[in-house]
């Protein structure tokens, strides 16, 4: 177990291998090697037809970094599913103290994250390894990094129960410190309890990954938790997120707080490496050192310790944040992603946060750009079909010319019978065109309008032009 010691740098050779070696080397490693696996071809049905996400090096940055390239040396697990784990656990330990202002919202670093990957290569338990070992190897580890549950998810009850307020003084069933980890094995058993009549967990969750107070509505003995600071690590199947993913889930605003990472096996290692003890130690040092720091005085304080971007950071997310909100992407992948904005400043902070300053410099948005790109990839890689892709790559093609032909002309505006007639040579049917519209509206990129006077045997003339 750790003991409070001074921090101290390993230096064998294994610990100086893996923090040398580049992050795609270790990615790409076995790749070459793996070959055909008979007993696993009926498991190649959830293969998406695109290519999988690829990391970069990037996404490795510092204490977080270190971590997933020590897990995945000399073994299959994929460092970016390793990293995402133990990032997750160390965001529940923060607490609330720390936070960054964005316009009238306060922001705490939780992150929810989904591994995504097929039973018998996604080694989703094995991800876990590194990071439960560090856990372990800290003292007294429910009083420094917070509570833990590994049980699933059934109820806003259910959640709230686990770091219920207390009822008074006395009271020993409730407390005061809500830092909460969260490993839901079954993520689609959170999915299925979402869709039971009257279950109210998708709810909670919301208001869990937003910081609200989760109040469950009932009569007899009732439990809050006031100020949870919950953060998710959960496991699914690609199988099962397709299937059991309805439409409620993904306009709602409930899975589109969670970062999903594809993330499987790099190779075939018969006999995978262990990380040595004393470089399990070294790193727990240094995890507990950076979660003291951050962690404050919490929870006998909170929101006193603002976080700040740099000047070169505040211009670089300012150059980022219109692709960050594009959207410009099939729809279902569009909403999923629509917190893409927000999540990287939670990663910055995150970053930040395990250098041991409150300050979000260039690197770290830089990094945590990195890991948005990555989810990115994964949602497209696991949700766009073919069919969706071709789709939006059309509605793409087609949008693009509008816009073109609008802008060469004189008052940059046109009637919708001359867009049809002039600009798409009659090639594109009304009711494309209006759903072409209603997104360019939405996205402020053209303004529709009606002229005229209505009466008997008119109506009025729309109208699709520039913004000035």
């Amino acid at each position: 177990m750790l003991l409070d010691a001074p921090m101290r740098r390993a230096t064998t050779q294994q610990q100086e291998a893996w923090r040398q070696r580049p992050a795609d080397s270790i990615v790409s490693e076995g790749k070459a090697k793996e070959g055909p696996v008979d007993s696993e071809q009926a498991d190649d049905a959830d293969v998406p037809t695109l290519s999988p996400p690829t990391p970069t090096p990037e996404m490795f940055y510092g204490l977080a970094g270190e971590v997933g390239r020590a897990a995945a040396q000399g073994t299959e697990v994929n460092p970016v599913a390793a990293m995402g784990y133990f990032m997750t656990m160390v965001s529940a330990a923060i607490g609330r103290d720390v936070y960054l202002s964005v316009g009238n919202t306060f922001h705490h670093c939780r992150l929810f994250m989904v591994h995504v990957g097929r039973t018998s290569r996604g080694r989703k338990g094995d991800a876990q390894g590194a990071g439960r070992r560090i856990r372990s190897e800290i003292n007294d580890f429910f009083a420094e990094l917070g509570h833990h549950h590994s049980g699933g998810l059934s109820s806003r009850e259910g959640l709230a129960g686990a770091i219920q307020d207390k009822k008074d003084e006395d009271d020993e069933t409730g407390t005061d410190d809500k830092r909460l980890f969260v490993v839901e094995s079954e993520f689609s058993n959170t999915l299925a309890q979402g869709k039971r009549e009257g279950n109210t967990l998708t709810a909670a969750l919301r208001d869990a990954w937003d910081g609200n107070d989760i109040k469950p509505l009932v009569k007899h003995s009732p439990t809050h938790c006031t100020g949870p600071h919950i953060s998710i690590w959960a496991n699914i199947t690609p199988r099962e997120l397709k299937a059991m993913l309805t439409e409620r889930d993904v306009s709602n605003g409930f899975l589109n707080r969670f970062l999903f990472v594809w993330a499987e096996r790099t190779g075939l290692v018969p006999i995978p490496q262990r990380m040595s003890d004393e470089l399990v130690k070294d790193l727990a040092e240094h995890t507990l050192r950076v979660v003291r720091s951050a962690r404050g005085k919490y929870p006998a304080t909170q929101n006193t310790r603002r976080m700040i971007l740099s000047a070169d950071a505040e211009a670089l997310y300012k150059r980022m944040y219109p692709k960050l909100c594009d959207g410009n992407a099939p729809e279902r992948v569009a909403t999923l992603l629509e917190r893409a904005a927000p999540y990287t400043l939670r990663l910055a902070m995150f970053f930040a946060i395990t250098d041991e300053t409150q300050e979000i410099d260039v690197k770290h948005l830089r990094a945590a750009l990195a890991w948005i790109a990555y989810c990115t990839e994964s949602v497209t890689y696991i949700f766009a079909t073919e069919e969706d892709q071709a789709q939006h790559r059309k509605s793409s093609k087609a949008a693009g010319e509008l816009l073109d032909w609008l802008a060469n002309r004189l008052n940059k505006r046109a009637t919708r019978t001359a867009v049809i007639s002039d600009c798409f040579k009659g090639h594109l049917r009304k009711t494309v065109l209006d759903d072409l519209l209603r997104t360019l509206a939405a996205d402020g990129k053209v303004l529709v309008t009606e002229e005229g006077e209505t009466g008997k045997g008119k109506r009025k003339t729309t109208i699709v032009s520039l913004p000035c």
